[in-house]
């Protein structure tokens, strides 16, 4: 878990996940970035990562950020929906 836009990179960078989740409310975040590096290092290390953005404005800009996701979810997460995730992507 990051507590930092820095030290998500870092372990995004340095890592890789079977299942990334990440807010969309980091200052100067860039989604097509953080994809790409993800995208970049599972494949590399022969895993299949799934990305899923949590975007307050779902509605509103969910097309722009769509191609560089594999799921977007509204900010209400919950042990249920986590486990929805966890379990579809796993």
């Amino acid at each position: 878990m990051a507590s930092s836009l820095v030290d998500f990179e870092e372990l995004i960078e340095n890592y890789s996940y079977k299942v990334v989740l990440f807010d969309k409310e980091y200052n100067n975040l860039n989604v097509a970035k953080i994809s790409s590096s993800i995208r970049k290092l599972s494949t590399s290390n022969g895993l299949d990562s799934h990305i899923v953005l949590i975007d307050d404005s779902v509605h509103k800009n969910a097309t722009e950020q769509q191609e560089h996701v594999d799921e977007i979810i509204n900010n209400v997460v919950n042990r249920e929906l986590l486990q929805s995730l966890f379990n579809k992507y796993a």
